[in-house]
């Protein structure tokens, strides 16, 4: 598997801006994306996942940082340029 390692700084920079301020210093850490996310819009979520839209290839994809683990699902065939940017909202 090719990695997008253009966006991993940004999807890790994401996650742990989520902990709080009298924590321990974060530590980073990278994980292999399928090539071609392009991670947008990342957000932690409660059970300590990351979701993020993967804008270019029109999917939304979710890390399990505990694995590793990278599932995709793909949006639609108009959710990807050039057919158009899909809206994904809280």
């Amino acid at each position: 598997m090719r990695v997008d390692s253009a966006a991993l700084p940004l999807l890790f920079a994401c996650a742990l801006s989520a902990t709080p301020a009298f924590s321990a210093p974060a530590r980073l850490q990278e994980y292999p994306l399928p090539c071609g996310a392009r991670p947008h819009d990342v957000v932690p979520a409660a059970d300590g996942s990351v979701w993020y839209t993967a804008q270019v290839s029109g999917e939304l994809g979710r890390l399990d940082p505990a694995t590793g683990r990278v599932r995709l699902t793909k949006l639609g065939d108009a959710s990807a340029p050039p057919g158009g940017p899909i809206w994904v909202s809280e």
